[in-house]
């Protein structure tokens, strides 16, 4: 299969989410890109953290499109086999080569920390911190 992705909000930062449907699929013997419009794709998966940043709505060559992330809807979850994937493809960020255990470890544990435009107490439970 051909699997397509767009990061919504740009690819200023990894997006955990993209990395493991991309690992995912590798894993499977799939392709995986980013969506380039003038190809066809058998799957896209199109993910959006922040609900401010503007949709993608250009069309794209492909019969299923997999729209997630908490830009979307805060209760949408990857498929169980994508989410507990325990190994994320950061190759789809080569630009963060260096940071890659900083994010690793603050994306695989979870952040217990209130932000004004980050749902964690929502996505992580009641517990968390406020800093100053």
């Amino acid at each position: 299969m051909k699997i397509g992705l767009i990061d919504i909000d740009g690819r200023n930062f990894p997006n955990l989410a993209l990395m493991k449907v991309s690992a995912f699929h590798k894993l499977q013997g799939d392709s995986v890109e980013w969506v380039n419009h003038f190809f066809e794709y058998d799957k896209v998966y199109r993910s959006k953290i922040f609900t401010f940043s503007p949709d993608n709505n250009t069309s794209v060559l492909s019969p299923i499109t997999e729209r997630g992330g908490t830009g979307y809807n805060i209760a949408t979850k990857l498929p169980t086999e994508i989410e507990n994937f325990q190994s994320p493809d950061y190759s789809i960020y080569p630009q963060f080569r260096y940071s890659i255990s900083y994010h690793c470890g603050a994306s695989k544990y979870g952040m217990k920390i209130s932000h004004n435009l980050v749902p964690y107490p929502i996505q992580e439970g009641a517990e968390f911190f406020v800093l100053d």
